[in-house]
């Protein structure tokens, strides 16, 4: 309108109000045109007057709230927009209650700011903003465990690498850091998920601090096993497990650990005496009975069998299936990644790797998924162990593609930030320039997901060096869903008695949600002319859509 309509207006109003003067929504719509003229004073009285004749009228609360704010009297401002919500709280967005809880924390009132931030989140429950407000002020109050759940629901929906999201894991830090009370598990978390968003160097630093206030952590032993560390930060690294070594000195997973960063270091000889020593303690730890009579043979034992592959097929359950077998003692750790990354370092290194087993009753081995991706690793295991048994598993490849898209999206391996249907498009598009020949000799390449699902081509360097009695392939869809079964063909295959379990817990399971169907029709005509090709090698129906 203009102002020569808002001035036809205001008069019309005024008109009524001499007739009926007890018309609140008169007022305020009165109210409301004054504001438009920046009559200021006006509009305050109007939006007064038409409270005082309907204190439950919240559309004058949110008037009047809306001209104090204009008018740089927030303190008043704030407890009409209370006001307003109270009698009416439909009309509210949690945009609205993000300004007014903003408002209320440049006046320090952080009580009423909090109920804020709440209110917004109750609307919104992925208001990133409004959790790092929450988290900000929770945080002042000290209530640490509030404050950095409020700040790990502001960084999982902020924008990847935002502003918001640093600030978020800047503040997250220093709740910790600040809380006398800070428990190792909560440092581990935060590593976590510094890791989940691929900001490794300063996941490290939180599973060290973790470390610090508990060194015989498991699960932050673990995490940092599978996390590549930056080379500036393996000194003190290193450091850290030297001692927690001569502290606890039978924890296996420090001693693995240890090795594993002097390996990175180049310092091969050491490494091996720490591998040798997880061995020995994780031994004691799983099979105590065997070290007194066992463990006094001068070699290592060389592994049984591998399970080379693939990833995201059931890999780590199996591993763990075989581990309880009361034949088998498995390697120090599941992925040693000797064939693909170590084989440089020599068999002395590699067999560092299993335990002493004099008696040939008792069998050992590994699992590495990532050898199933790259050919030189079927060269090099045939080139040591030529007769060595090898396990392989194969899952639908649709399922497969999108696990590892996942896999490597929770765990911060993901380099960009493309859509599941964008990094698939691409990675479609590459592979259609490579052949055949191509395709079978062509090692891990990011992003992996198709290319690592194409089985007819990753088994090709394995069948052309070892023979088809030596290599079993488990189709895993029945693994899991008759696990007693396929585990009774695996035991055979290593010639050991079958060991059942009551329950077969799955290790390492992904979550994700299912895909679109469109998406999941791009991957099945792209992978039916591959899986055909797999099913006439392999003589065997997969039976994959």
């Amino acid at each position: 309108m203009t102002n020569t309509d808002i001035d036809r207006k205001i008069q019309d109003y005024l008109q009524q109000l001499e007739t009926n003067p007890e018309i609140a929504e008169t007022y305020a719509s009165l109210s409301s045109l004054y504001a438009q003229k920046q009559q200021w004073q006006e509009a305050v009285i109007a939006a007064q007057k038409a409270i005082t004749l309907n204190p439950k009228f919240a559309g004058a609360y949110r008037n009047l709230a809306r001209i104090l704010t204009h008018l740089g009297k927030e303190a008043a401002a704030t407890e009409c927009w209370f006001q307003a919500y109270d009698l009416e709280p439909s009309w509210a967005e949690a945009e609205d209650f993000y300004r007014l809880g903003n408002l209320l924390l440049e006046q320090k009132r952080f009580d009423r700011s909090l109920i804020c931030y709440l209110r917004a989140l109750k609307l919104q429950p992925n208001f990133a903003e409004a959790y790092f407000k929450l988290g900000l002020i929770l945080s002042r109050q000290g209530k640490y465990i509030e404050a950095t759940e409020a700040y790990r629901n502001a960084i999982e929906y902020s924008s990847r690498e935002s502003e918001l999201q640093k600030q978020a894991f800047i503040a997250y830090y220093q709740t910790l850091t600040t809380n006398p009370k800070t428990t190792a598990k909560e440092f581990y978390e935060l590593g976590k998920l510094f890791r989940s968003k691929s900001l490794i160097a300063e996941a490290v630093v939180a599973y060290q601090l973790a470390l610090r206030i508990d060194p015989r952590l498991l699960s932050a032993h673990s995490d940092l096993s599978y996390t590549n560390i930056p080379d500036n930060q393996l000194p003190e690294l290193i450091e850290l497990y030297r001692q927690i070594v001569i502290d606890y000195p039978d924890l296996p997973d420090a001693w693995s650990n240890l090795g594993d960063f002097l390996t990175q270091q180049g310092q091969k000889e050491e490494a091996i005496v720490c591998y040798q020593k997880s061995c020995y303690y994780q031994t004691i730890k799983n099979r105590p009975y065997l070290v007194a009579w066992v463990w006094e043979t001068p070699e290592n034992s060389a592994p049984d069998f591998i399970i080379a592959g693939a990833t995201k097929c059931g890999t780590t359950s199996l591993y763990k299936y075989l581990e309880r077998h009361p034949q088998i003692i498995v390697s120090r750790k599941k992925e040693v990644n000797f064939f693909n990354r170590y084989f440089s370092f020599g068999l002395d290194w590699y067999l560092s790797q299993f335990p002493f087993l004099d008696d040939r009753s008792f069998v050992t081995g590994e699992a590495s998924p990532n050898y199933f991706d790259y050919p030189n690793a079927a060269q090099n295991m045939y080139q040591l162990f030529p007769k060595i048994k090898i396990i392989i598993l194969l899952r639908n490849p649709i399922e497969k593609a999108v696990s590892w898209y996942y896999h490597k999206l929770h765990k911060g391996l993901a380099k960009n930030s493309d859509s599941l249907p964008e990094a698939i498009e691409e990675e479609i598009k590459s592979l259609s320039l490579l052949s055949s020949e191509q395709l079978s000799q062509t090692a891990y390449r990011y992003p992996n997901n198709i290319l690592g699902s194409l089985y007819y081509y990753r088994l090709q360097p394995w069948f052309d060096l070892f023979s088809r009695e030596q290599i079993l392939i488990i189709k895993s869809e029945e693994f899991y869903q008759n696990t007693s079964m396929i585990m009774t063909q695996v035991y055979h295959f290593l010639e050991l008695q079958p060991h059942h379990s009551e329950k077969y817990y799955i290790w390492n399971y992904g979550s994700y949600n299912p895909i679109d169907s469109e998406l999941r029709e791009t991957l099945a005509a792209y992978f039916q002319p591959h899986n055909h090709k797999l099913e006439e090698f392999l003589g065997r129906k997969f039976d994959w859509c």
